[in-house]
């Protein structure tokens, strides 16, 4: 059992009360008014009682939930890395390009700069994330393979979950296809896409492989989505309507994610 005495759970107001909590096998077993509410300017401790409970003192600080990352690039990042100018054109293709054209230029392998970053979050309190690990002609599964074993490294302070994502399209190159298929079978989490109408220029083809691949391995999905307007609107209406052909309904395992 550990002990969380004098915090405050999601306050609004300064002078909201404080309270003790109690935790037992991971869950909030108890809570009751604090015994010792009195603010203190000192940092919170440690100790632990003669029965040998951990007892944190929370000195009147905020208690929340962990903070989660769940749209990292863990493969795309040079941080703490030499600056280097930016030189993509300013279009997405551009910028996929550019990033095919340097990612193994960097000062560390990939899971290296995973690792570096995995650090940076959790050192800001983040303790789950999602990261996209890209899959295409060039890299294979490589830069997959070193989002995971970076990852995995960290699973004693981490949630997390890997995307096989096919930032150069699905059917604009040959073989994407199975390489998605390859990591999904290696353990991978989701499966991506991205902007099926105006980067692959087949709607139909690339979202028949996202869904067709979830269904086989039983993945989730998560989409990258940068169409606007109208072009936007055709692509979440398609998804939508396959959404609820698959009965993936909101707040289901299987119900995809689409950002940006």
């Amino acid at each position: 059992m550990i002990a969380v005495k004098n915090v405050r759970l999601f306050p609004r107001t300064p002078d909201a009360h404080a309270v003790d909590v109690e935790i037992t096998a991971g869950r909030f077993s108890r809570l009751s008014p604090a015994e010792d509410a009195a603010p203190d300017s000192a940092p919170p401790v440690i100790g632990t009682t003669s029965t040998g409970a951990e007892v944190i003192d929370g000195a009147g600080r905020i208690l929340l939930p962990s903070l989660g990352d769940v749209h990292a690039h863990l493969d795309s990042n040079r941080m703490g890395q030499t600056f280097r100018p930016h030189t993509a054109d300013g279009t997405l293709h551009g910028y996929i390009m550019n990033d095919r054209e340097n990612w193994r230029g960097g000062e560390r392998s990939v899971a290296d700069q995973a690792a570096y970053a995995i650090a940076k979050i959790i050192a800001s309190g983040g303790t789950r994330i999602r990261s996209h690990a890209q899959v295409d002609a060039d890299c294979g599964l490589e830069r997959f393979y070193g989002v995971r074993a970076a990852l995995e490294t960290h699973a004693d302070v981490l949630d997390f979950q890997v995307v096989a994502f096919p930032q150069a399209g699905i059917v604009r190159e040959r073989g994407v296809e199975e390489l998605l298929d390859a990591a999904l079978a290696e353990g991978a989490d989701l499966v991506g896409g991205l902007d099926p109408l105006l980067y692959d220029r087949d709607p139909v083809s690339h979202l028949d492989v996202v869904f067709g691949l979830a269904d086989k391995h039983g993945k989730g999905i998560d989409i990258h989505l940068h169409e606007a307007g109208t072009a936007g609107l055709f692509s979440l209406e398609e998804i939508a309507a396959r959404t609820r052909a698959e009965g993936a309904w909101p707040g289901t395992s299987r119900s995809p994610t689409l950002s940006h």
